[in-house]
């Protein structure tokens, strides 16, 4: 951009204090209609977030948010005066920007994959096409594959500056079976490196449900144990990131105390959850040395042995509860358990439910209530037998169900989790047939 941003925003009169943010990414992407490639495209996007803050007669502190792209330098004065205007709406207590700071250095960026991106997609098209054809009675139906380069600076008015280079992978297929290829698996994923690019075994993870998922029936109603797989399980533990939040306990909906069980009932009948923060696994994908605010990022336990251990805040919620902030959310790191996969799995008195994909898990933050539907799973009865369901539906509560969790020995990394391959929750409740 032509603009001098710094300049521009420190000498217009009304703005007390602003940071911004400049996000250029450069990417190759990949689509394709079964084996065939429909394009290939290069796309090269900049945008900048700018926000801004103004003094208030009453000693709070206006706060406004704008986007700005290149062709849109000439609208800069417009979106600032609309800025003040909205700010000076937006009464709120006042907090301080992040200050100067040195950050870790963290291995984000995949050299190999950056310098030859077309060879990339081209192994990613011969790998994906090559995998599907070992799996029988199944199809690919579509395929895209990402790759990018962000570039992240940002800056802010008491002299904080930062910059993140990340390459990026993100990718998926949707597989087909059955004598009318009414059958479907769809798997999304996104990475970091080359090298955590798990085709091969995605497909053939992916495949094997798309060939059960044609012979599915109803899960029955009971109060049962069910297995959740990584995939599938980071939503469950929102409400455990919100009540240990800054924001949360400011506003004095948490019902967590440092110290104290995060989970609900007079006795842990499980394991206990180990639970922390850490931006800095290399090429983790939301690892950064800091965060939007420019705050300082390091690996901070939030859960230790089943107790709040600290509590996690951005800046503006660390100054409101005058402790040291740790910055925003990065990527989820749980403790394994002491039993592995298959044993978790085994089914003693009553058939086990294995949950692979549910349609939409959304539970409620403060109450950790939830209900959900079941799109793929397995039932396991005591004889080993295993049989594929859809439909139907469970629920629960979180923090009842941490009362009585065993988490698997394999770890995973999948998107920001990186942690136990699956959980198991004994007693929970299960509608079907």
């Amino acid at each position: 951009m032509n603009i001098d941003l710094k300049k521009k925003l420190a000498s217009t009169p009304g703005i007390y204090a602003w940071q911004y943010k400049i996000k250029n990414e450069h990417s190759y992407q990949l689509y394709l209609t079964k084996e065939q490639i429909e394009y290939i495209r290069k796309v090269q996007t900049e945008q900048i977030e700018i926000v801004i803050y103004k003094k208030l007669d009453d000693g709070k502190l206006g706060e406004a948010i704008f986007y700005l792209t290149p062709v849109e330098e000439f609208q800069i004065d417009e979106k600032l005066e609309k800025a003040l205007y909205i700010a000076g709406l937006a009464a709120q207590k006042p907090f301080k920007l992040a200050k100067s700071i040195n950050y870790k250095t963290i291995p984000l960026l995949d050299e190999e994959l950056i310098k030859e991106p077309e060879k990339v997609i081209q192994d990613f098209r011969e790998r994906i096409i090559k995998a599907v054809k070992k799996e029988k009675e199944v199809e690919l139906s579509s395929s895209e594959c990402y790759i990018s380069r962000e570039t992240t600076y940002f800056v802010n008015s008491r002299g904080c500056s930062g910059e993140i280079i990340k390459s990026m992978i993100s990718w998926d297929f949707v597989l087909l079976s059955g004598d009318n290829l009414e059958s479907e698996s769809w798997y999304e994923g996104s990475c970091c490196h080359h090298s955590q690019l798990d085709i091969e075994g995605k497909i053939a993870e992916y495949a094997h449900y798309a060939r059960d998922n044609v012979k599915t029936k109803l899960p029955r109603t009971s109060k049962t144990a069910i297995v959740i797989n990584a995939k599938t399980l980071l939503p469950l533990f929102e409400p455990l990131i919100a009540h240990s939040s800054g924001k949360f306990i400011y506003d004095n909906i948490s019902i967590f105390k440092k110290g104290k069980p995060i989970f609900r009932g007079d006795k842990l009948r499980g394991e206990e959850l180990n639970m922390a923060f850490n931006p800095l696994i290399p090429y983790g994908l939301r690892s950064s040395p800091f965060d939007s605010d420019g705050v300082a990022l390091d690996r901070i336990e939030i859960i230790k042995n089943g107790k709040l251990e600290n509590i996690w805040s951005t800046k503006r919620y660390a100054d409101y509860l005058e402790i040291p902030p740790t910055g925003r959310m990065s990527n989820i790191e749980i403790s394994h358990g002491t039993k592995n996969l298959q044993e978790l799995l085994k089914a003693e008195d009553c058939p086990i439910y294995h949950i692979v994909m549910f349609s939409f898990l959304n539970p409620d933050l403060a109450s950790g209530d939830f209900a959900t539907e079941i799109r793929f799973g397995y039932e396991i009865h005591p004889s080993g037998k295993r049989i594929p369901i859809k439909g139907g539906s469970i629920t629960g509560n979180i923090f009842e169900m941490l009362a009585n969790a065993y988490f698997s020995r394999e770890i995973e990394m999948e998107g920001n989790y990186f942690g136990p391959g699956a959980v198991k929750f004994n007693s929970v409740s299960i509608s079907g047939s």
